[in-house]
């Protein structure tokens, strides 16, 4: 296999994980675009047989020196939300290698060229801050009565409180008829054939609040040629991925929050 290859196979992987590490999708895409011409320049050398680790670690290599050298721009652009700068970049990595991409504390700890205690150390300091920082109210917006009910025991657990459980746009906006959340998690199937990209359009419009879609259509919101939201997990999901992306989609709230999403598929479809 060629090494063109084995790297597109990791390429979304890589590119949903760095969209964390900064919490915004145009440093992010920058990120894994320098790598990518660091490897093709030669500067990065990969072997075809190198494996998932040794790809994140020459990636993390790359990202702790660019934020070595500069102020972190996921920060500095939040500088408004003081939690933010309890987490630093090098946490913020120890946290997703662990929830998000499941590596072995041995492996994660060699990606970040740390010892394993030394590893294992910075995941509970981030684990420990986040839980601290991040808790509150929450929409959920689904319209899978089981799903719903486990995404509600998941943000309990998490020390968040859940506002309510909508299964149709209508529903949604009256649940934020009087204050808006601070976290929607949303699906994009609703149950009378609704819209939930749309719902969430509709509450943003209305104010800001942090976004993660979950849904078994995520190619539905990435085109790759719009804004695209940040914060998706994709049916079935893990519950340890729903932990790590809620806890980063707290707290990189900010501009890339926003909106307006959109579905890519033609009306009628």
């Amino acid at each position: 296999m060629q090494l063109a290859d084995v790297i597109a196979g990791e390429l979304p992987q890589l590119r949903r994980f760095a969209r964390l590490l900064a919490g915004r999708q145009d440093f992010a895409d920058q990120a894994v675009g320098e790598f990518l011409e660091h490897l093709v320049g030669g500067r990065i050398t990969l072997l075809p047989t190198t494996g998932r680790a040794g790809i994140y670690r020459e990636f993390v290599a790359d990202w702790l020196k660019s934020i070595s050298q500069h102020q972190d721009p996921a920060i500095s652009l939040s500088a408004a939300d003081e939690r933010l700068s309890r987490l630093d970049g090098q946490l913020r990595c120890a946290f997703l290698l662990d929830a998000l991409e499941q590596f072995s504390a041995e492996d994660a700890a060699k990606i970040m060229n740390v010892s394993e205690p030394d590893y294992r150390a910075l995941l509970n300091q981030a684990s420990t801050t986040i839980a601290k920082q991040v808790a509150t109210s929450v929409l959920i917006i689904e319209d899978e009565l089981l799903i719903a009910m486990d995404l509600e025991s998941i943000m309990n657990d998490l020390g968040h409180r859940v506002i309510g459980i909508a299964t149709t746009r209508k529903e949604a906006l009256d649940l934020c008829k009087d204050n808006l959340p601070g976290l929607i998690l949303s699906d994009i199937h609703l149950a009378d054939a609704s819209s939930g990209i749309e719902a969430v359009n509709d509450i943003l419009s209305r104010g800001q609040a942090s976004v993660v879609f979950i849904t078994a259509f995520p190619e539905r919101l990435l085109s790759g040629d719009r804004a695209e939201p940040p914060f998706l997990i994709s049916k079935p999901f893990r519950v340890r991925e729903v932990c790590a992306v809620v806890s980063q989609a707290l707290f990189f709230a900010g501009p890339d929050q926003k909106g307006p999403f959109h579905d890519t598929r033609s009306p009628g479809t």
